[in-house]
């Protein structure tokens, strides 16, 4: 398997992987191999969760719109 080295990290960047390896309960290398494989393997499109998207649409539920409101809507400010 290959091996990288990471030179010159900026102090607060090396402290935030610190801590959330140790919340995480894993070594400084795992942790950054888990940011790197969530980062640049991840399948979710901007990282929208299927419950951000359902609370978003509950929100909506309430606010149905007619065509009419609709149609007003695109015409507003035409004259």
């Amino acid at each position: 398997m290959p091996s990288i080295t990471i030179k010159n990290i900026p102090d607060p960047l090396y402290q935030k992987i610190r801590e959330s390896s140790q919340q995480n309960r894993r070594s400084i290398n795992a942790e950054i191999i888990y940011c790197l494989e969530e980062k640049l393997l991840s399948t979710t499109s901007n990282n929208i969760s299927l419950e951000q998207i359902r609370s978003t649409r509950s929100l909506s539920k309430r606010h149905l719109l007619t065509q009419e409101d609709i149609e007003n809507a695109k015409n507003k400010g035409r004259t």
